[in-house]
């Protein structure tokens, strides 16, 4: 199967504190009917001293997988409104973003 790669541009600071602690966490979503397909993975990558989101990889069986690429970040972002990670008024507008067609396959 091929792996498609999602790319949205976001421009961050790059100034890093010593201080600051990064971590990065994954997990496989439970089966539920919600993922119509197979189960996403998820890799989240946060600054945890100042509580900011950096970088977030979303795994999915594309030809297994009824979502789309909108439709998964979609899914997401309600999980972090729902949980009061994120106001809704922050909902992310998707800009056009590419698929990387070059991805290796599996």
């Amino acid at each position: 199967s091929t792996k498609r790669v999602i790319t949205i541009n976001v421009e961050l600071d790059a100034t890093i504190k010593r201080h600051r602690k990064l971590r990065t966490v994954t997990w496989a979503e439970d089966e539920h009917g919600r993922w119509k397909g197979p189960p996403p993975i998820f890799e989240l990558t946060y600054d945890d001293t100042n509580g900011f989101l950096l970088e977030v990889v979303m795994q999915l069986h594309a030809s297994r997988s009824e979502l789309s690429q909108e439709d998964l970040i979609n899914l997401f972002q309600d999980d972090l409104i729902s949980n009061r990670i994120m106001d809704k008024s922050n909902r992310l507008l998707l800009p056009e973003f590419q698929i990387d067609e070059d991805a290796d396959e599996e």
